[in-house]
């Protein structure tokens, strides 16, 4: 009897409340707007849905504002114990081409053994 009861008071917070039978008369009018409707609201979810799975390309181009003066710092430990240091030498190649052979800058070699 109570969720009887709660389920007359939910009713009263209806929104759309429905008319009476007699107050309504269906007609062809009627039908085409509701027709098109549907049709439009179709065609909007297509169209959106397409939209949305459609990937988006962009082509940007930009110049790096970085100085090339500054480089980037690299600090490496490498042990070639049957090499001599003589033929030893570090090239350096950069993500714009840019391409050094035998890149001394701070560049340590230490000999491990004298032989």
């Amino acid at each position: 009897v109570r969720a009887r009861e709660m389920l007359r008071s939910i009713r009263r917070f209806d929104a759309y409340a429905s008319v009476a039978p007699h107050l309504t008369t269906k007609t062809r009018t009627g039908a085409y707007i509701s027709l098109i409707g549907i049709a439009c609201v179709a065609c909007m979810a297509l169209f959106e849905c397409v939209d949305f799975l459609t990937p988006t390309m962009t082509k940007t181009m930009s110049v790096d504002t970085v100085p090339w003066s500054e480089l980037l710092s690299i600090e490496i430990d490498v042990t070639f114990p049957e090499v001599p240091c003589q033929i030893l030498y570090v090239d350096m190649y950069d993500a714009s081409g840019k391409h050094e052979v035998d890149v001394r800058g701070r560049l340590v070699k230490t000999r491990l053994n004298h032989n």
